[in-house]
């Protein structure tokens, strides 16, 4: 397994490799610190192939627009608790994904990996088809990010659209 998880992490495997040993041995439970996911989540996530991930940072990132929106329409004259939120409420995804994302991609690989096995059992093949599954990509960023802004409108849209038929 670990020169299939080698193939379909790429250049950074060594540096996946000691962090999932821990999560194997159970050594330090499930979170360890990834910089890049706590800093640049998106651009992480997209880069790492993550794609599931792009979907659930979408819908976390409107959920807390929407607590926005309602703290705002309930507490309008309430600066402080706006300033907060506006300042500090868009980085909970980015530390719960600082914390947790190099455990959630060490499952993902895991998972992708055995879906691949399963479609091509052995051989350069097999290889071939996780380098290209799981190797970081630039362009393929650039496509995540690129969905998950188009996400992110299409769910701020239909949140302000609930916004105006229940409270306007």
């Amino acid at each position: 397994m670990n020169e299939d998880l080698k193939s379909f992490v790429g250049n950074e495997y060594e540096y996946y490799a000691a962090k999932w040993q821990k999560f194997e041995l159970a050594e330090k439970g499930i979170t360890s610190l990834n910089i890049y996911a706590l800093f640049f989540s998106l651009a992480w996530i997209a880069y790492r192939k993550f794609t599931p991930a792009v979907f659930v940072y979408a819908f976390l990132t409107s959920i807390l627009l929407v607590v926005q929106n309602l703290i705002k329409l309930f507490y309008p004259e309430s600066n402080d608790v706006q300033d907060i939120l506006k300042y500090y409420l868009p980085i909970i995804p980015g530390i719960i994904l600082g914390l947790y994302g190099n455990y959630w991609y060490y499952l993902y690989s895991q998972k992708q990996i055995i879906k691949l096995k399963k479609k091509y059992p052995v051989g350069e093949i097999l290889k071939e088809k996780l380098e290209k599954n799981g190797n970081p990509s630039i362009i393929f960023l650039f496509i995540n990010v690129g969905l998950f802004f188009v996400l992110s409108m299409l769910m701020l849209g239909f949140w302000e659209l609930l916004f105006q038929l229940f409270f306007d």
